[in-house]
């Protein structure tokens, strides 16, 4: 097939055994360096690129196959050689860029609408071409040092002959061809064997790697992306803003003694008792399920969240957010998405790519900051006939510590006992419930159903408040009269939270509402 042979020759063999070997004497031609582009034909790189890609079967020769150098020098088939580095070492840089930069795509992948299976599958098609295009790379290196072993050192191993090919095969390690490699190495100098094996074991390690690395990086992940944030200051001091006590000075002129105001003016401490008070009333509303209701005011929309005890003697949470740090909030995401739609126009194709964001899913606020949080916990009692001083001399109430639970599985209930006969007595004489300088209080049929009495006495070291609570149980008829007596302690601070706006489905321009600046009114539901 061919018309020149190359001959290679061992250095160490003496001059008399070379001729032997060689037969009769035929004249030879010294290697030669070649530099020159002349030297080698243009369309010798093309046929080296594509051997290096695999494509070698594309080279066709016409005639007899010309002389072979076995060495030259050349940048360009160099470079030729690389191409099967390029490719995947491009990829990887690409995906790396692209994941530690970020690239936020919107709601679905790009491209036509409701294929997200379609474009996935392709996706998982792409990561596995490049786990192949890696592998072979990796080839194509540990080839190379194979050959520089061959011609310019002692050899190499018959069972490290074909590892360029076995090494993607977590097998080959502990093989028998592989051991019997690394062992014939003993008697040689590690220093000129350590590359190889040290190649061999890292590229077994990166192809196996190579696929889920890749599907990793190429498959894009539904993940919360930060776009930015602002800090905004209130106007007033912590007691004013946040009140350690609750009493008539903050009320400033709103009057919260009629029962009016009393139950609608969200001024007032006890506004918002009667959505409460109508969920939990009805008989197949479960108390541990978490209940939110809306309260609205003249300037503000905002949920409250209410979770119910889970045990007799279990917690009941309820908490909602700052009304003055949501009102504040709802400005600044107003503030924000004008801005957000004004890069949109501007600057679209400028990181961080405002037009992309439009096309979010979701989009939430967070606000830091401090939120009011009420927990209760409450002791049932047996029935009572009437209440005297010497049954509200020793009434147990639950016990709250900070950072715990009132209840526990396993773990009995802690409860604190305390003297209410002054509070209680004091109650009934105000209101007409007893007659003075007695006693005894006998709850008639007329006195209202349920009666909610504040004891002063704290019950554990979370405790703000205790309340005395009775209903009374008497029949319409009379026949049967008896009062259901419980005592609670309540739990009331200012807790580390968050106070959320979020939008769904749609992204800015539809779903997020603009802040009423003149009528200084928020027209965005607030979360907690």
């Amino acid at each position: 097939m061919s018309d020149a042979s190359t001959n290679i020759t061992n250095p160490r063999t003496s001059s008399a055994e070379r001729k032997q070997a060689e037969g009769p004497s035929e004249k030879t031609e010294p290697l030669r360096s070649q530099n020159a582009s002349s030297s080698v034909p243009r369309m010798q790189y093309l046929r080296l690129l594509l051997r290096s890609v695999g494509l070698g079967i594309a080279c066709r020769i016409h005639g007899s196959e010309p002389r072979k150098a076995l060495f030259h020098k050349s940048r360009r088939a160099v470079l030729a050689g690389s191409a099967v580095h390029i490719l995947p070492a491009a990829v990887s840089a690409c995906l790396l860029t692209y994941n530690i930069r970020g690239y936020f795509i919107g709601r679905e992948l790009e491209g036509a609408n409701s294929q997200d299976d379609l474009k996935l599958g392709a996706l998982q098609i792409s990561a596995k071409l490049q786990e192949l295009l890696i592998t072979a790379s990796l080839g194509s290196i540990i080839l190379n040092v194979i050959r520089r072993h061959l011609v310019f050192k002692d050899g190499v191993p018959l069972g490290l002959l074909g590892s360029d090919k076995a090494f993607a095969q977590v097998g080959l390690f502990w093989s028998v061809e592989f051991w019997g490699g690394v062992r014939s190495f003993r008697n040689q100098k590690w220093g000129q064997n350590t590359l190889l094996v040290g190649l061999l074991v890292m590229s077994g390690g990166l192809t196996l790697l190579a696929g889920p690395a890749t599907a990793v990086l190429m498959i894009p992940r539904m993940m919360d992306l930060p776009t930015g944030g602002s800090i905004f200051w209130l106007n007033g001091s912590e007691s004013q803003l946040r009140p350690a006590v609750l009493d008539a000075d903050l009320l400033l002129d709103h009057d919260c003694s009629a029962d009016q105001a009393r139950l609608h003016d969200f001024a007032c401490p006890s506004a918002g008792f009667l959505p409460l008070y109508y969920h939990y009333s009805r008989r197949f509303n479960f108390v541990e399920n978490l209940y939110k209701l809306q309260l609205q005011d003249s300037t503000l929309t905002k949920n409250m969240f209410v979770s119910g005890a889970y045990a007799e003697h279990g917690d009941t949470w309820a908490y909602t957010t700052h009304a003055p740090s949501a009102v504040l909030e709802t400005a600044a995401v107003s503030f924000y998405r004008d801005a957000l739609l004004s890069l949109r126009v501007t600057r679209p194709g400028v990181a961080p790519y405002p037009a992309n964001w439009v096309l979010a899913q979701t989009w939430k606020w967070y606000l830091k900051t401090q939120v009011p949080v009420v927990r209760v916990a409450c002791i049932g009692h047996d029935p009572l006939r009437l209440v005297d001083e010497i049954t509200l001399e020793n009434m147990r109430f639950p016990k709250l510590d900070t950072y715990s639970l009132y209840e526990e599985k396993k773990k009995p209930a802690a409860s604190v006992t305390i003297d209410v006969r002054d509070a209680v007595m004091t109650y009934f004489s105000a209101n007409g419930l007893t007659a003075a300088n007695t006693s005894t209080a006998l709850l008639e049929q007329q006195v209202p159903n349920s009666l909610v009495i504040p004891i002063e006495s704290l019950a554990g070291s979370a405790s703000s408040l205790a309340l005395f609570v009775l209903r009374n149980t008497t029949s319409f008829d009379g026949s049967s009269r008896g009062l259901a007596a419980s005592t609670c302690t309540v739990d009331a601070r200012w807790a580390k939270g968050y106070s959320v706006i979020e939008s769904k489905g749609g992204g800015l321009v539809d779903q997020v509402l603009s802040y009423d600046f003149y009528g200084s009114q928020s027209r965005s539901i607030v979360d907690t």
